[in-house]
């Protein structure tokens, strides 16, 4: 009897020792996306990849011509919020999709800011974000299609993160 409970007290801190090597990092409380070069919409992608596990896609144009249309027509970031795609577009987006969901970010500044400058913004401003985070969180391992879009002269930069679940 003695002899099963010396086992028992060993394997135990080697079970917890092992299963804690096996839980992931969790991700940062911020991103800092310099270190990446590309257009807006390759930079808030992979900046979105350093993040968490997330598969890209980039098979819909649906982000970017979201993030286009409304780089091109606000004025303000004042009403970002009712700018979302509905569900039904998300779906029609991505079929077969079991879960979607999408982040939008608005930035103005006196001219189109740097596609690092701009990413790392959007990303920090989703982390920041309760619901924009669960977004993040929930969707990782899973597929995002990211976009970004800025209008020369009219100086207002859209980031638009959709995600999707099989």
């Amino acid at each position: 009897m003695l002899r099963r409970i010396a086992r028992a007290t060993i394997a135990a801190p080697i079970a917890a020792l092992a299963l804690s090597a096996c839980v992931p990092s969790a991700p940062p409380a911020t991103v800092n996306c310099n270190n990446i070069s590309g257009s807006y919409s390759l930079v808030l992608e992979w900046c979105h990849k350093n993040f968490h596990s997330y598969k890209l896609d980039s098979s819909s144009p649906a982000a970017q011509n979201l993030a286009n249309s409304l780089a091109s027509t606000m004025t303000s970031c004042s009403n970002l919020g009712t700018k979302h795609s509905t569900s039904a577009q998300l779906r029609s987006y991505y079929p077969g999709a079991t879960g979607i969901a999408e982040n939008l970010f608005c930035m103005t500044a006196g001219a189109c800011p740097s596609s690092q400058s701009a990413a790392t913004s959007a990303m920090n401003a989703w982390i920041a974000s309760p619901g924009h985070r669960q977004n993040l969180d929930s969707f990782a391992g899973h597929w995002v299609n990211a976009a970004g879009a800025c209008v020369s002269g009219r100086n207002i930069y859209i980031g638009v993160a959709q995600f999707h679940k099989p």
